[in-house]
């Protein structure tokens, strides 16, 4: 936070400047030790920016975490002091949220924060698993190690999550299309031999009734249900952000046919690959559980974390505990119970995570292959709805003219 100040030094002069800090009292403590006397401090008020008022449309990619993180990790094995490498990444990185959170980690290390704390502060950035790698680097001195494995997930994530949008891109803009169709047809087509339809005094199809009322109604009402669609999807998407939102909507993709298996598959994918990662870190299971409840955005499997860490403090393995619950698919589950009795546990979660990681692929592909035809089904069948309607009356029209 900025802070003003007026103070008067050593010889009477007085002062005015500008310090950021995280408190008044720190301010007063920095001036204090600069030896001036201070007069007057003030919060300096200013409008938020963009950027800052709407942090979630504007923090950075994965992709810019990821740059990040190997550049300060060639910049430490180099030699190079965690706090310089800051300060010269600060000035080579496009995203300007993430080039301010940069400037604020240096001013915290500075100032004596460690590193993993100074991440802890900024979560929309550096999420929990990222936390708690930095932190269990600098406990064991190894944090240059630590960071890179944290970005080759982080870029197998980001590398996975780019296929799956790729591959819906088509589908969305046969939908979209299809739509844009409708709409035209009924707010536009339909209106105009709706006219013409009332010139001839003939019985129409219920269906071509069907049309023109609801054409009807978007013409005098369209102003209306446009404001109303879009107050809808704002609260909708605000009601998705909230947590007992997300996890109602996790629940109901879950049990949703076609797409719920591979939301789970990606899912199991995401919760394998960052068990395996910090189990490789050397934490005890127990704590990883407790990083994972916070990172994993999944909510029947976060959900479930809790009596997992339960049973394993009783003296179950992993595997048994795992077992108890229908979130984590069979072979993961027989896959970490062999690591618990051959001691390969490590293994053959990164086996685990790199498998359900290409089946998470093969799943998205396997729906986008079901959800194409579909679409183009859909979409068929309205456009088809809309041109018998209107077809239909014509031929009427036509024989009452004869």
């Amino acid at each position: 936070m900025a802070y003003t100040y007026v103070a008067y030094d050593t010889e009477g002069k007085k002062v005015r400047g500008e310090l950021i800090v995280d408190s008044e009292q720190a301010a007063e403590d920095l001036l204090f030790g600069a030896n001036l006397t201070v007069v007057q401090i003030k919060r300096k008020l200013a409008v938020p920016s963009l950027q800052d008022a709407l942090p979630t449309f504007f923090r950075p990619k994965t992709t810019d975490i990821v740059a990040f993180t190997r550049q300060l990790c060639t910049l430490l094995e180099s030699g190079i002091p965690l706090r310089s490498g800051l300060q010269l990444l600060q000035d080579q990185t496009p995203n300007q949220v993430l080039v301010k959170t940069i400037q604020d980690i240096v001013r915290q290390v500075e100032e004596g924060t460690l590193f993993s704390a100074a991440l802890a502060k900024h979560p929309m950035v550096f999420n929990a698993f990222y936390q708690h790698m930095a932190a269990v680097g600098e406990e064991t001195g190894r944090l240059e190690p630590m960071l890179r494995r944290t970005s080759d997930y982080l870029e197998r994530d980001a590398g996975t999550a780019s296929r799956v949008k790729r591959a819906l891109i088509y589908p969305s803009i046969v939908l979209m299309v299809g739509i844009g169709a409708v709409i035209v047809l009924v707010l536009w087509t339909v209106p105009a031999l709706s006219r013409l339809f009332s010139e001839f005094d003939t019985e129409l199809p219920l269906t071509t009734r069907f049309l023109i009322g609801m054409g009807s109604i978007a013409t005098r009402f369209g102003s209306l249900i446009l404001v109303a669609s879009v107050g809808l999807a704002v609260l909708g998407f605000w009601y998705l952000r909230t947590k007992a939102g997300a996890r109602r909507r996790d629940y109901l993709l879950m049990r949703a046919p076609i797409i719920g298996k591979t939301i789970q598959t990606s899912s199991t994918a995401h919760f394998t690959s960052m068990l395996n990662a910090l189990l490789r870190a050397g934490l005890p299971i127990p704590q990883i559980l407790d990083i994972l409840s916070t990172s994993t955005s999944f909510a029947p499997m976060r959900d479930v974390l809790g009596s997992v860490k339960t049973d394993l403090l009783a003296g179950e393995r992993l595997g048994q505990a795992m077992k108890k619950h229908k979130v984590f698919p069979r072979l993961l589950v027989q896959m970490a119970t062999t690591g618990d009795e051959t001691g390969s546990l490590e293994t053959n979660l990164e086996a685990a995570a790199r498998f359900y990681e290409e089946a998470t692929i093969r799943a998205v592909d396997g729906t986008i292959a079901l959800l194409e035809p579909a679409l183009v089904l859909l979409i068929g069948l309205g456009i088809g709805f809309v041109a018998v309607s209107v077809v239909t009356p014509m031929y009427t029209i036509i024989q009452h003219i004869r």
